[in-house]
């Protein structure tokens, strides 16, 4: 089923089934949410106080970027948590549409967390918003852009390498593929064929009347 709308009515049709999908899309949906073990050995249902626990472990300097947390210590903390990213460019060729964004995300990280237990989120700690504040001050205008802090991409992963080759190449055949598609359908092709044939036929009569009449009459020499 597709995406955690699609996953959650699957749920609800299908008696015994098992999914994995948001717990805000869980939670809206009513439906029931397992009891996992976590790493302490105690079994602890999905609620906001248990995956507030589980988040807290995750420490984030103002320089970070995106972290993730992998099976949390605490005892009353829920196994599986994590953070939703918002993937932004560092420079925008816009200045308006800097403002724009900057005020948008602004208002999530700021006035907009207090409506997020009634969405199914957990509202994010303060050291949290205050890092993705200081990532939010970073993006700018591309003037700015070597004096801008830098924000560091987890993994070694770096925001400007260059496209593959093997990316391109793959670009290429499902473009190819597409144009295949577009040429001529296979129930025409018979069509195709006849009127080749019939062409052929028709230019080697032409033919076969030309060199008939270049043929001398009986009689001539």
């Amino acid at each position: 089923m597709p995406r955690n709308r699609g996953v959650s009515r699957g749920l609800k049709q299908v008696p015994g089934s098992i999914g994995y999908l948001s717990y805000a899309f869980a939670k809206q949906e009513g439906l029931q949410m397992a009891i996992l073990e976590n790493k302490a050995g105690s079994f602890v249902a999905p609620n906001m106080e248990s995956i507030q626990v589980g988040l807290s472990e995750l420490s984030l300097g103002i320089s970070e970027s995106r972290a993730f947390v992998t099976d949390p210590l605490g005892e009353t903390a829920y196994p599986i948590v994590t953070y939703s990213w918002i993937l932004c460019y560092r420079v925008y060729e816009d200045r308006d549409k800097i403002a724009m964004l900057k005020e948008l995300i602004s208002y999530g990280l700021g006035e907009g967390q207090e409506f997020s237990e009634a969405l199914g989120y957990v509202a994010l700690m303060d050291v949290v918003a205050q890092n993705a504040r200081g990532v939010l001050d970073s993006i700018t205008l591309p003037s700015s852009a070597d004096t801008a802090t830098s924000i560091p991409v987890a993994n070694g992963d770096s925001a400007s390498d260059p496209i593959s080759q093997a990316l391109i190449e793959a670009v290429e055949e499902v473009e190819g593929d597409a144009a295949e598609k577009t040429q001529t359908p296979p129930e025409n092709l018979s069509d195709v064929k006849a009127d080749d044939v019939s062409a052929k036929d028709a230019s080697e009569k032409q033919e076969d009347d030309t060199s008939s009449s270049e043929q001398p009459k009986r009689g001539e020499s």
